[in-house]
């Protein structure tokens, strides 16, 4: 197998702010790409942005499809899921926006292009490699669902559910060199979330772009990272955050910039956790890459005014239509790369890994688009913050958990063969 990389910078120029809330720019977005080249080709696509919605995904895969003729099937677009950036907004939204204001978000999608195109051109130069996997350990997560006076909320809660393992995928070339670094990890990328700098917010590629740039200073390949089950999981500490007071009050607390202090620790701290981890790989040839994906329906749920949802002990769910959603994997020898859109409870991650009929296995979300929360059953018997702002009816966690299971140990079944397309 070979492997091409690249990695460029999503140029925000001072004419094009305010974009949104965001008023300056502590540091800067990136965009990176991983191109596998085998019997199929394979393009995985991360950017340092929150979400994507459905037309801007489209308008990635093809630029890239018309650059390299690479199946649109075989493109993978992700986020690090930085909340400190702007957003790609709703067809809705744009067409409120003023003439100035839309002529700025032209500039940041132009940006985003711009940026792709030079990460292509990057990765035609490709290498032969070989490749490892391990898994780390790093307590820079923790379950974000405490319990108030008033019912479920955000916050910190060390005694929920937190998966702190690390996988990590290290692609070296023939002389063992690693040229990239893939990793999955449970945590939302919001240290500086909602954190107010001179009465304003600051784009930051937040945690997880700078535990990535420290990993490429020190390593000297490239670190893409892929959103873990995150859907429960914030950074230990935040900037603006909620504690609770004896009586289980809230207390908002924002230390605004001081929050950068928290950026650069817990960024190093997992940082590290990746890097010395590098050593204890062995690495193998790839037989091949295996791309397969499959279709289910999963029972909805209609999401009330998000803005009106507060703590609440008792909160009454409605039903809506079912929702399709498409999960896709990619193998790797025994390693299983499992995509999907919607975000999980960190406990179905554990329990999807856990059930695995490989060896190595991740669970990443907002994969091709995001779905918001799928949360567990727990989730709901508490009417925690993700089961109120879930598009999706209890049980479906569980049932998504069973069917990718299945799907995974039919493959394994298959010969790589058979199932490459």
């Amino acid at each position: 197998m070979k492997l091409g990389i690249g990695k460029s910078i999503i140029k925000i120029e001072d004419d094009m702010l305010p974009l949104e809330n965001f008023h300056s720019i502590h540091d800067e977005l990136h965009l990176r790409l991983i191109w596998l080249k085998d019997k199929i080709d394979c393009i995985l696509v991360s950017l340092e942005m929150t979400s994507l919605r459905e037309y801007e995904i489209e308008n990635i895969k093809n630029k890239i499809y018309k650059e390299t003729l690479v199946n649109k099937e075989h493109i993978i677009i992700t986020v690090t899921h930085s909340f400190s950036s702007p957003h790609i907004r709703s067809k809705e939204a744009i067409e409120k926006m003023t003439l100035e204001e839309k002529k700025r978000y032209e500039k940041y999608l132009k940006s985003i292009d711009i940026a792709l195109l030079e990460a292509i051109e990057q990765s035609r130069n490709k290498q032969e490699v070989k490749i490892g996997f391990q898994n780390a350990y790093c307590s820079v997560n923790v379950s974000r669902d405490m319990l108030t006076d008033k019912g479920w909320w955000l916050g910190a809660n060390d005694l929920g559910i937190s998966d702190k393992s690390v996988g990590i995928i290290s692609f070296n070339d023939v002389n063992d060199v690693p040229i990239c670094i893939l990793y999955n990890y449970d945590v939302q990328s919001s240290i500086m979330d909602h954190s107010k700098i001179d009465n304003s917010y600051q784009i930051t590629s937040d945690l997880i772009g700078h535990c990535s740039d420290y990993i490429e200073k020190q390593v000297g390949c490239l670190a893409f990272f892929m959103l873990g089950s995150a859907g429960d999981q914030s950074p230990v500490f935040k900037a603006n955050h909620n504690l609770l007071d004896k009586n289980k009050q809230i207390i908002s607390e924002d230390i605004g910039k001081d929050g950068y202090v928290f950026v650069n620790a817990l960024g190093k701290k997992l940082a590290y956790a990746v890097i010395n981890a590098l050593d204890k790989i062995e690495t193998k040839n790839v037989d091949s890459i295996v791309y397969s994906s499959f279709v289910k329906n999963y029972l909805g749920q209609e999401i009330l005014d998000i803005k009106a949802i507060t703590p609440s002990k008792e909160y009454i769910y409605q039903r809506a239509k079912e929702r399709e959603e498409l999960i896709e994997i990619l193998i790797l020898n025994e390693i299983a790369i499992v995509m999907l859109k919607p975000e999980l409870s960190s406990h179905t991650g554990m329990s999807i890994k856990s059930k695995s009929p490989y060896h190595h296995t991740f669970v990443c979300t907002m994969v091709n688009g995001s779905a918001k929360y799928m949360p567990d059953q727990l989730a709901y018997d508490r009417n925690t913050y993700e089961a109120m702002n879930s598009m999706y009816w209890r049980g479906s966690s569980e049932k998504l958990e069973e069917d990718i299971i299945q799907y995974l140990y039919k493959i394994k079944g298959e010969t790589n063969e058979s199932w490459n397309k």
